[in-house]
């Protein structure tokens, strides 16, 4: 079963100028393998901003924002965009061609343990890839929380270790051309 939501807002990072305003959530719930074709309608009047003859389809998830399907997927005569053989559920919306800002990034997140609610403290996270001549490490603060900023956009690797702790994800890679808050690890004791 999928459960979609759809929510009347532009999806962040695109532009209230360049995108409609409206983007969908879509989960699967239960196990198993789900493929689905998906008709995402939009309303003409409230949701159409900027070119819509330039609209595509974007997913975004973990903060990544990707370009699904060009032009050819969006009907801007019906108001539908269509992908077919969907697996992999997200958030969605539409909007023109995508430019990625040059502006610094900040890459965030939380580690949390796999029983209870606050995060551990001082557990080391360490950033390399893109443009960085060196990796940076942060440490968690008391709740568990950590942040890089100032970064070029780019695609990055995050490491986490803690003397205390294992992790069955212990790296992560993320494609940063905006802020991405989300990047979490979680620690076994």
């Amino acid at each position: 079963m999928r459960v979609v939501e759809a929510f009347n807002a532009t999806l962040s990072p695109f532009g209230t100028a360049t995108s409609i305003s409206r983007n969908w959530n879509m989960n699967k719930i239960g196990a198993g393998t789900l493929t689905a074709d998906v008709y995402f309608t939009y309303d003409q009047v409230d949701d159409v901003n900027g070119n819509e003859a330039d609209y595509r389809l974007f997913r975004r998830d973990s903060g990544n924002t990707q370009e699904v399907c060009g032009t050819a997927c969006v009907d801007e005569t019906t108001n539908v965009a269509t992908i077919t053989g969907l697996s992999s559920f997200s958030r969605w919306t539409i909007a023109e061609a995508f430019a990625p800002t040059a502006a610094p990034v900040n890459i965030g997140g939380r580690v949390t343990p796999s029983a209870g609610v606050s995060g551990p403290p001082d557990v080391r996270v360490m950033i390399t890839g893109s443009d960085l001549p060196a990796g940076r490490i942060v440490t968690t603060s008391s709740f568990g929380y950590y942040q890089f900023e100032n970064l070029p956009p780019g695609t990055y690797v995050l490491t986490v270790a803690a003397k205390q702790y294992t992790f069955a994800v212990p790296s992560r890679v993320v494609s940063a051309q905006d802020s991405i808050a989300d990047v979490d690890f979680i620690a076994e004791p």
